[in-house]
């Protein structure tokens, strides 16, 4: 938990003035694994439960610590959780555990430690907005490879309007821009659903997440892409 704690996007609130000053350094992390414990929780309950059943094999895709793909865990038969990040990973098998829930890691734009036509359901939440578009397209099409045929796939985003001024170019700014600061990319309706369908992905559709049910995060405000093979 230390060595997450030094990654604000995993501990968000851990550098605020949200705990009392007098609180100790292990109260606040135990806070806020409390607080994304229940968070994820939250999305799996109200968001990715309807497109679960117990017989599935799952992928978390870019499952960070781990919380989310433990709360998913105990809803079907085995999950394969995904980050780029062999720390991350380490942290999440030490921190979320459990007997059907798989670590491992992926590549800069492969999966390639999953199998062809394996998997009954893909899902990601707050990872491709922090993507290159190239880095996406590639995933789109690795999620081709591992859903058998007919299987689908969840996919939180945050779009933009045509000619919104939101970033898309991640190069843009100086060397401890692409250093430290945390990527943004952002695709438009049109651009997301063209990606999806050139990877050999059909049935796209885009659903404002808080019309599934209510999330206290910001992903709560955003939309999901769902797709099939």
């Amino acid at each position: 938990m230390r060595l997450l704690s030094l990654s604000p996007h995993y501990w968000v609130y851990q550098w605020t003035n949200l705990y009392p000053k007098s609180a100790s350094r292990r109260e606040i992390l135990m806070a806020e694994y409390d607080r994304n414990a229940v968070s994820r929780k939250e999305i799996c309950d109200a968001v990715l439960l309807r497109f679960l059943n117990p017989a599935m094999t799952v992928m978390d895709f870019g499952c960070g610590p781990g919380f989310l793909a433990k709360a998913v865990s105990e809803h079907v038969a085995h999950v394969v959780a995904s980050d780029v990040s062999r720390g991350v990973i380490a942290c999440a098998r030490e921190i979320n555990g459990a007997d059907n829930l798989e670590y491992v890691t992926n590549g800069l734009s492969d999966l390639g430690n999953v199998a062809d036509a394996s998997l009954d359901l893909v899902y990601s939440f707050a990872v491709f907005q922090h993507l290159t578009k190239t880095q996406s397209m590639a995933f789109f099409r690795e999620f081709a490879r591992v859903l058998k045929p007919g299987a689908q796939a969840v996919c939180h985003v945050i779009l933009k309007e045509p000619g919104e001024p939101r970033a898309d170019d991640p190069s843009q700014g100086g060397w401890i821009t692409r250093r430290v600061n945390l990527r943004m990319v952002y695709f438009t309706p049109a651009e997301m659903t063209a990606a999806l369908q050139e990877a050999g992905l059909r049935d796209v559709n885009i659903i404002p997440v808080s019309s599934l049910g209510k999330v206290h995060d910001d992903i709560g405000k955003e939309q999901l892409m769902t797709f099939r093979r």
